[in-house]
Formats: structure tokens, C-alpha cells, sequence
């Protein structure tokens, strides 16, 4: 033998080699997300069928005589519904789908005659979607309760398993691009979604009364990972139909 490898020569090849090895790891961690991403996207993308020419409902709630919940630096909730909205319908249209925005500028649609102005208005949003034949209707809304709550969260009303199909979807999306923990929830408190005799749900897109996500709820990039969220749930649950 004419080299007896010493202990600093075996320290040094060990280390080589779980150099080597750490980096093939990431290589194989990163080639492992980039195919799991390129997956999903062409998966989403053959699903794109399923929403060609259906009418969706998209519902930015309160408006205006009605802000909806106010955020500690003054944000009001229909301000950051309509927003979102409106990059949900872009990405919706781009696809096919015949979008019905059931308010497109800060107004409301409560009419003069009996009855209340939330309810009025909520009836001319129904009679909307009704009329236009719209598959679903989602509503978007934002929480507000107290300083230390957050997360985006689905609500649905347990009338029909599709209502709970559609927030479920929905949920899932919210949970991979936001990191919420919530859960869908049950509702038999709203009224929009009890009278809508069609798949709909509820998403409260965060809480405004945590004032470090209402910085995260007014800024453009975040908005438009909550509409690429919901967008992809509403691709899921029309292809699943």
C-alpha cells in the first residue's frame, strides 16, 4: 500500500461527499417542484374546457352606501372585494367563461319601496346571476373581529353537497397559495346564500381587523394570488361537474 489515508484525509473525502450528496438533494428537491408546478399548471390548463363559454358570478360584496368591515388604516372592505374581483374576472374571461360581475363600480342596488337596503340589494344581486344563467356564484367578502385574527376562509351553505363541493375546492387553492390553516365552514346565516338556488359559496379573503393583513389585502401581488386561488378552485369544480 503506498498511501495510508490519515485522519484529516478521511475527515476531508467524508466531507466531499456529503457535499456531493447535498447537492444532488437540492437538485432533485428542485427538479422535483419545478415538475410538480409544470404538472399542475398543464393539468389546470386542460381543465380550461370545463369553464368555455359558462357564466360565473362573481359577487365583490357591500358597496356603496354600505363600506363593509373597516381596517385600522382606514381600508374599507368593498374597496378590496371589488379589486379582487375584477383580477378574478380578467383571469376567468381569459379562459372563456362569460363573466357576470355583480357590482362593477362602488354602487348598490338597493331600490326605493319596502323592505331594507341590505335586502333590496341582495335580491337585485340574486335576480342578476338568476337572470343571466350564471353556474355559480362566488362572493367575495373580508373578515373583521379582532387584532389577532387571519386567514382566508370558505363558507357554504349546507343545502346541497355541491355548495360544500365548490367552498371545498376553493379552500384547498387558498390553503397552497396562503398558507391559511381555516377550514370550510358551514352557514345558514346568509341570505344571499340561502336564496340562490345554485353552487355558491362565501370567502372571506382575510381579516381587515389584523392590521398587517390588511397591508398584505391592499397590495396588488396579494390580491392577485387570492383571484389565481379562487380561479383555480372554480376551474376545479366545473371540470368535476
Amino acid at each position: 500500500m503506498l498511501f495510508k489515508p490519515t485522519g484529516f484525509y478521511v475527515f476531508k473525502l467524508r466531507y466531499t461527499l456529503m457535499s456531493i450528496a447535498i447537492v444532488l438533494l437540492a437538485v432533485l428537491m428542485l427538479t422535483y417542484f419545478y415538475l410538480t408546478a409544470l404538472i399542475e399548471t398543464r393539468t389546470l390548463d386542460a381543465m380550461t374546457w370545463a369553464i368555455e363559454t359558462k357564466v360565473i358570478g362573481i359577487d365583490p360584496g357591500h358597496g356603496g352606501y354600505d363600506p363593509g368591515a373597516k381596517g385600522p388604516l382606514g381600508t374599507d372592505e368593498k374597496v378590496i372585494t371589488l379589486e379582487i374581483a375584477e383580477r378574478l374576472a380578467k383571469k376567468l374571461s381569459k379562459e372563456g367563461a362569460l363573466v357576470v360581475l355583480l357590482r362593477d363600480e362602488d354602487e348598490d342596488f338597493a331600490t326605493p319601496g319596502p323592505g331594507t337596503k341590505k335586502k333590496k340589494d341582495l335580491d337585485n344581486r340574486i335576480k342578476e346571476a338568476e337572470q343571466k344563467n350564471a353556474s355559480i356564484v362566488v362572493s367575495i367578502h373580508v373578515n373583521s373581529f379582532g387584532s389577532e385574527w387571519s386567514g382566508a376562509q370558505t363558507f357554504y351553505n349546507p343545502k346541497s353537497e355541491a355548495n360544500e363541493i365548490l367552498a371545498r375546492y376553493i379552500q384547498e387553492e387558498l390553503k397552497a397559495t396562503t398558507n391559511t390553516k381555516r377550514e370550510i365552514l358551514t352557514i345558514n346565516s346568509s341570505y344571499l346564500l340561502d336564496q340562490l338556488d345554485l353552487p355558491a359559496c362565501i370567502i372571506e379573503v382575510g381579516f381587515l381587523s389584523n392590521p398587517q393583513e390588511e397591508k398584505k389585502l391592499i397590495d396588488p401581488t396579494y390580491q392577485d394570488k387570492l383571484a389565481e386561488a379562487i380561479y383555480k378552485g372554480i376551474l376545479k369544480f366545473m371540470a368535476s361537474q
